[in-house]
């Protein structure tokens, strides 16, 4: 369930990334605003959030496991 939780995470951070580029007609459009750049930042943390939850499941898998 975590993985597909990831995954969807990703996903969405991906697409919205994507919308925000789109219109970008080049790489120095993106360093010339701070508030662009910034918003770009945001959906890049992502990665780093994902490996924090890795590192907490090895430290705490029963926080992880399903409980029916």
């Amino acid at each position: 369930m975590l993985t597909r939780m990831q995954y969807d995470i990703l996903l969405a951070s991906a697409r919205n990334l994507q919308q925000l580029l789109k219109e970008m007609q080049s790489e120095s459009e993106l360093f010339a605003s701070p508030n662009t750049l910034q918003r770009v930042e945001v959906y890049l943390l992502v990665p780093a959030t994902l490996e924090l939850l890795t590192k907490l499941r090895r430290a705490e898998p029963v926080w992880f496991e399903i409980g029916y």
